[in-house]
């Protein structure tokens, strides 16, 4: 992405989000991944303060933290459409209440195939309901078999989702939903990216 366009997108995401957003459904989705074993690298995509990035390292992963709005020197400024690293570079990518604010939800999700490994993860928590979709910063709103209908077509096939209520109630507007994806096959095995210079 050229830097005016770059700048264009920039300028219409929000500019301070909320990292207090759905600590509940979050920390569920980070007990649904594996320990990790020796090396294992994790992508926390869209990591606001990096809360959730602490919680995959407690786990065992190495962690990498993106945001296209980053708010510390360690996170890597990236935007979820275009990421800066190579193929198959993650054994997880944890997209937490971000990929509702993506502006074409399916090049996001062919980028989160291509930088997974073969057997990679995708971990992800979101709201659905259509409340939701009313929310000026939310452009990507779909049910959750919409979502794996899209996920399906790059080779993400559902380990493991469920609806986790933020309060307890069954309160649709309380409502995330959380799932796991296993990536079947490898989708670009030719394609390279030159990994990000920190």
């Amino acid at each position: 992405m050229n830097e005016e366009k770059w700048q264009f997108y920039l300028n219409g995401m929000p500019q301070d989000s909320s990292d207090t957003c759905c600590p509940i459904s979050n920390m569920e989705l980070v007990k649904m991944l594996p320990a990790a074993l020796p090396g294992m690298r994790a992508l926390d995509v869209g990591c606001g303060d990096t809360r959730w990035s602490l919680e995959l390292a407690k786990r065992g992963y190495m962690v990498t933290s993106t945001d296209i709005n980053p708010k510390f020197n360690n996170i890597i400024k990236a935007d979820m459409h275009e990421l800066p690293f190579a193929n198959e570079s993650f054994d997880v990518v944890f997209a937490s209440q971000v990929i509702e604010h993506s502006i074409s939800p399916m090049i996001m999700v062919a980028e989160f195939s291509r930088v997974l490994k073969d057997k990679g993860l995708l971990a992800i928590s979101t709201p659905v309901d259509e409340f939701w979709m009313r929310d000026p910063q939310h452009w990507s709103v779909l049910s959750p078999l919409q979502w794996e209908v899209l996920f399906n077509k790059f080779f993400l096939i559902k380990a493991n989702a469920k609806m986790v209520s933020e309060d307890g109630s069954s309160n649709a507007l309380q409502q995330m939903w959380i799932a796991i994806f296993r990536k079947a096959c490898s989708l670009f095995p030719s394609e390279k990216k030159e990994e990000v210079k920190k």
